[in-house]
C-alpha cells in the first residue's frame, strides 16, 4: 500500500469540519426551549418531531454516502459536500429560529418539520465526509491517533464553550429562554463560528481532495450499489448494534 502522510496542520484543520457540525448539534440541544417557549409547540409534539428527525437522519446517511462515492468532479469529492452542507445548515437554522414563531399557528408544525428536514440533510452532507475524509488525509497508522486527538479536543471545546456561552452570557443578557432575541443571537454566533471552522477544514483537505488519494490501489475499482448496504447490515453485527444504539 502506498504510504500517504499528511502535515499536522492538515489533520488539525480538517478536524474542524466535525467541530463545525458539532456547534450546530450543541445549539440544537436548546431547540426545544425555542419550540415550546416561543413557537408554542407542546413538549410532547416537539419530542416526537425530534425523534422522528433522528430516524430520518439515519435514512439520509447511506443515500448521501452513495452520492459521495459517485462524486469526483473538478472540486474534488469532499469539498462540495462540506460547503453545501454548511450552506444548508446555516440557512435552515437561521430560518428556523427567526421565522417559526411568526408562522400562523395551524401551519407551524409542518413548517418546523420541513425546515428541520433541510437542516438534517445539510447535517448529513457535512458529517458524511468526516471519516471518509480522514482516510484520504492519511493512511499512516502512526498519524491516525492525531486525528482522534484533534477531533475529540475540538468537539469537547465546541460543546463545552457553547454551554458556557449560553449559561454565562446569553442567559445573563436576556434573563431566560423565553426571548426570541436570545435564539437569534445564538444562531448568528453559531453560523459565523461554524463558517470559520468549515473554511479552515476545506483548506485542510484541499491538497488531498483529488482522485490520486481516493483509490491508491489502481488495479482495483469498487462499484458501490445500494444492495451492498443490505449485505453489510446482514453480515456485520457490530454495525447493527451501532444502528440500534
Amino acid at each position: 500500500i502506498e504510504l500517504n502522510r499528511a502535515h499536522l496542520w492538515q489533520i488539525a484543520l480538517f478536524s474542524l469540519n466535525n467541530t463545525s457540525t458539532n456547534l450546530y448539534l450543541a445549539m440544537m440541544g436548546y431547540v426545544s426551549y425555542y419550540a415550546n417557549g416561543i413557537a408554542g409547540l407542546s413538549v410532547v409534539v416537539i419530542s416526537f418531531i425530534l425523534t422522528g428527525m433522528r430516524i430520518f437522519d439515519g435514512v439520509t446517511d447511506p443515500v448521501i454516502g452513495y452520492v459521495i462515492d459517485k462524486t469526483n468532479g473538478r472540486f474534488g469529492k469532499f469539498r462540495p459536500f462540506m460547503i453545501s452542507g454548511y450552506v444548508l445548515l446555516a440557512g435552515s437554522s437561521l430560518v428556523l429560529f427567526f421565522t417559526t414563531h411568526l408562522v400562523p399557528a395551524f401551519f407551524r408544525i409542518p413548517y418546523f418539520i420541513a425546515v428541520y428536514s433541510v437542516y438534517i440533510i445539510g447535517y448529513t452532507f457535512q458529517t458524511a465526509v468526516v471519516k471518509s475524509g480522514q482516510s484520504v488525509i492519511t493512511n499512516d497508522v502512526k498519524q491516525r491517533p492525531m486525528i482522534t486527538f484533534f477531533d475529540s479536543t475540538f468537539i469537547m471545546l465546541a460543546h463545552g464553550l457553547t454551554a458556557f456561552y449560553v449559561s454565562v452570557y446569553l442567559i445573563r443578557k436576556y434573563g431566560n429562554f423565553n426571548s426570541h432575541a436570545l435564539f437569534e443571537e445564538f444562531v448568528i454566533t453559531v453560523v459565523v463560528l461554524s463558517g470559520i471552522c468549515t473554511a479552515l477544514a476545506v483548506i485542510g483537505i484541499w491538497g488531498k481532495d483529488n482522485s490520486r488519494y481516493f483509490q491508491l490501489d489502481k488495479e482495483k475499482k469498487n462499484n458501490i450499489h445500494f444492495r451492498d448496504y443490505w449485505q453489510i447490515m446482514k453480515h456485520n453485527k457490530p454495525i447493527r448494534m451501532l444502528v440500534i444504539a
